[in-house]
């Protein structure tokens, strides 16, 4: 995917392009955000969820993404609310695409935070609970 992204990203800078489009999340974004994000990521920053992984509100506060699993096969749902659950949810996704996901529940931290982890009895989805909700 790293190399797919990079290629896109090359093209986006070469070519008249006006938008790029990526299809597992459904998102579609100005070239120079899409080119800007993947190249920090390449050269070391956090993977670049908010353009690559959609990120969809739950009604009882929580998050869902749509478009992880073209990384880890893998999707997730963040259980619980709080006022920052998105900026969390990135950094939760950057440590699962480091990872490559989870097979069996167990745990994670962000920053301060712990987190509680369980695959879904087939696997495709990960339940993300903080050990504080």
């Amino acid at each position: 995917m790293k190399v797919m992204t990079s290629l896109v990203a090359a093209l986006a800078l070469d070519l008249p392009v006006r938008a790029v489009g990526w299809g597992p999340s459904g998102i579609l974004m100005e070239p120079g955000y899409f080119c800007r994000m993947v190249l920090g990521w390449l050269g070391g920053g956090l993977f670049p969820a908010r353009g690559l992984v959609a990120l969809v509100p739950a009604p009882d506060g929580g998050l869902t993404s749509r478009g992880l699993s073209a990384f880890i096969g893998q999707e997730i749902q963040m259980e619980g609310a709080s006022a920052d659950i998105v900026q969390v949810a990135e950094l939760v996704i950057d440590d699962l695409v480091k990872r490559g996901g989870m097979n069996a529940p167990g745990s994670l931290s962000v920053g301060a935070r712990k987190f509680l982890v369980e695959p879904s009895r087939f696997g495709k989805r990960l339940h993300i609970w903080g050990q504080d909700d």
